[in-house]
């Protein structure tokens, strides 16, 4: 490819000078306008200004793609103006000083085949506007040509005669190779036939694309290659170019059809390339209802143009994985946990519930309901822009925890990600109307998903600063977290930090999972959730394109038997017990840290997931909720004073305003530990234990809470 565009605009077989017309040069502000006109028409009193409007003005319009070309009088002439399409800043350097512009291409081609015999439009004048280095633009001037039909006419048998006139285009085809004339872009359309005196006279249009030398056999026969695909033509074309030039007919067939197969080929390529560079469009996601996600994408191809098109963006991906021996280093040396902070990070993520015939509906009043009932302070709701038409909807509820302490997490679409106008826009409308009730703002989610709608991680770059633009400007009160890796890959997470692009998170937001194939203490590629939870703390801190805050603002465990409605399918989903166990314990280990601003759980109301079930007829509360519950009642506002973990046995201490709170547990086998008299025990849901005889208590993977007056 890159030797066919070096030949074409540099070593094209010379062409043959014409100096017809008067030629004038004009000063337009910052451009140039060369101006060549032929009889009948004069470049004395020519305005550019004027001729773009005219030209603008024209409804006549012959056609529209690539090129455009509009039938315009000029004075008392009746003209065609062709506008060549805009070239690239490449291709326009090179018509500037290398290469003639296809508007003088094709007047001067139309005086030197009207000197060899062949008909084609009178040419009338080109124009050329020059900006800096660069040709911008280029129109080509003609008479208007009343003909009567085309040779794709005749192809498509919408003209009588058709043998006839077939037989007098292959004569007329061969009278230019005779003449040493190859029109590069020989089609149906680029003929036009008119009868005069019961006669057929060709005249050939778009002639900018053509070579004059000698004219081989091969490349005679195969010139009508763009002409028809049909075998029955091809063949017709073939025999009948053959007996004019006395060639071997089954020669001339197989190269005919040889050439017509390898542009058969090359279109494909060609339309395959360029449907990489297409826009991506909403219509190619979907959502999923049941578990409220995006639907995975299948299509292959649509895959593997997501990835032709985040190539670069991979690329600096890997690029930020070679800092992984840097931060893991500092990483062998930095504590644990932190103690001494006071806890309120404990968060809930309530959505508006998606209605559905199998799901109980439930009102905002009953979700405020559920939240004073667990008593927790932090709630996240989701926005979706794909939603705005019940923006309202979203607005109601989140000001209906107007004394709470909400994020909401906007969920980009492709339609937003596409049109930076519309997002802004509609960005604005919701920090507008959420001022006096929300200050934290989480731009975007799991970007490191493909099927969320994000190519790249540029792309989300791009996204986030639309929001940073609106603060600068109107909302300097707002926080706007970003990040937005979901799951643990360090790869994305530490690009998410390392940048060039200007923009400046005001906390880290991550969905951080630990793998969902069991406990919060598993290890994934050597990390249990406190490394994790660690180690992002660290790389967080090592990047000045952040805060130092971070939130998680998704975690959840899939359950089993929920099918559809699981987030999540295999052996990552647990029971509705475990489930509650792992919640409680996950809670713990981020606490533990003393590195997390707030920690989300995922969500109130789901019935693959949440600590609700609303499908059928009645709303059921799980084990999670209640756990939820009385861990938010018996830690929240507590101050941390002291974790350990030994021999698989957790221990975290908390100091309340009147006791002592240990939350203990193992990840392995069951353990009897002393208690001394006057502690108080409780299980998860916060149900009194009682102790055994030698006032011990059994330490197991469900978490109890051992209370000591102060």
């Amino acid at each position: 490819m890159i030797f066919y565009s070096f030949r074409k605009y540099f070593l094209s077989k010379s062409r043959p000078e014409v100096c017809n017309g008067i030629e004038k040069t004009f000063v337009d502000e910052s451009q140039t306008i060369k101006v060549v006109f032929s009889t009948p028409l004069s470049s004395d009193d020519f305005s550019f200004s004027g001729f773009e409007a005219l030209f603008d003005s024209s409804k006549n319009i012959i056609q529209s793609n690539r090129n455009t070309l509009k039938q315009v009088d000029i004075g008392n002439v009746k003209s065609v103006i062709k506008s060549f399409k805009i070239p690239n800043g490449i291709q326009g350097f090179i018509y500037r000083f290398f290469r003639k512009s296809k508007a003088r291409r094709s007047y001067e081609y139309s005086f030197l085949l009207g000197s060899l015999s062949v008909n084609t439009p009178q040419p009338l004048g080109y124009i050329e506007v020059y900006q800096g280095f660069r040709l911008r633009q280029s129109y080509f001037i003609s008479s208007c040509l009343e003909y009567d039909f085309l040779i794709r006419d005749v192809l498509d048998g919408k003209v009588n005669d058709r043998a006839a006139l077939l037989k007098d285009f292959v004569a007329f085809t061969y009278h230019l190779h005779r003449n040493k004339i190859l029109h590069l872009d020989y089609s149906a359309g680029n003929v036009c036939i008119k009868k005069v005196d019961e006669k057929n006279q060709f005249y050939l249009v778009d002639i900018n694309r053509m070579n004059f030398g000698p004219v081989s056999t091969k490349s005679g026969v195969r010139n009508f290659s763009r002409i028809t695909s049909d075998p029955e033509d091809i063949i017709y074309f073939a025999n009948e170019y053959a007996k004019i030039i006395a060639a071997p007919v089954d020669v001339c067939q197989k190269n005919l059809l040889d050439e017509v197969a390898s542009m058969r080929k090359h279109r494909d390529r060609k339309r395959k390339f360029k449907q990489l560079f297409k826009p991506i469009q909403a219509s190619s996601y979907s959502w999923n209802g049941y578990s409220d996600q995006p639907n995975k994408l299948k299509d292959r191809n649509f895959k593997r143009k997501l990835y032709f098109l985040s190539i670069s963006s991979s690329f600096k991906v890997c690029l930020a994985a070679l800092f992984l021996p840097f931060f893991a280093f500092i990483f062998v040396f930095k504590k644990r946990s932190i103690m001494g902070k006071k806890i309120d990070a404990i968060g809930l993520s309530v959505n508006i519930d998606n209605p559905m015939s199998v799901k109980k509906p439930l009102s905002h009043d009953q979700l405020f309901s559920m939240v004073e009932e667990l008593g927790v302070n932090n709630i996240l709701v989701r926005i979706p822009l794909s939603d705005f038409n019940n923006i309202e909807a979203y607005f109601r509820l989140i000001e209906r925890f107007s004394e709470k302490s909400v994020l909401v997490n906007i969920l980009q679409d492709r339609d937003h990600i596409n049109d930076s106008a519309l997002a802004k826009m509609r960005l604005r409308k919701i920090f507008l109307r959420l001022k006096n009730n929300v200050i934290d703002f989480q731009i975007g989610n799991s970007v490191n998903r493909r099927k969320w709608g994000f190519i790249s991680q540029n792309e989300y770059f791009d996204f986030f600063k639309l929001a940073q633009e609106l603060k600068q400007e109107e909302f300097n009160d707002i926080k706007l977290l970003g990040g937005n890796i979901i799951d643990f890959e360090l790869h994305y997470y530490i690009r998410s930090l390392f940048h060039g692009s200007p923009i400046r998170y005001d906390g880290v937001a991550a969905q951080l999972y630990v793998d969902r194939r069991g406990a919060p203490e598993n290890k994934q590629f050597g990390f249990d959730t406190i490394s994790k939870i660690n180690f992002y703390s660290l790389i967080m801190r090592a990047s000045r394109k952040s805060a130092n805050a971070l939130y998680i603002t998704e975690v959840n465990w899939p359950l089993k038997a929920m099918g559809k409605w699981a987030p999540a399918q295999g052996d990552c989903m647990v029971s509705e017990s475990d489930q509650a166990t792992y919640l409680v314990r996950y809670y713990l280990m981020m606490l533990a840290t003393g590195r997390v601003e707030k920690c989300y759980w995922h969500q109130l109301v789901a019935p693959g997931y949440g600590l609700v079930n609303n499908l059928g007829d009645k709303i059921i509360k799980r084990d999670a909720y209640y756990c939820y519950q009385f861990l938010v009642k018996i830690l929240d506002g507590g101050i941390t004073r002291k974790f350990s973990e030994r021999n698989k046995l957790f221990r975290l201490t908390v100091e309340t305003d009147r006791s002592y709170v240990q939350a203990l547990w193992t990840s392995a086998d069951d353990i009897f530990l002393d208690v001394e008299s006057g502690s108080s025990v409780f299980d998860m849901r916060g149900n009194p234990l009682l102790l055994n005889d030698d006032l011990s208590v059994c330490v197991s993977g469900s978490v109890i809470y051992l209370v000591d007056p102060k």
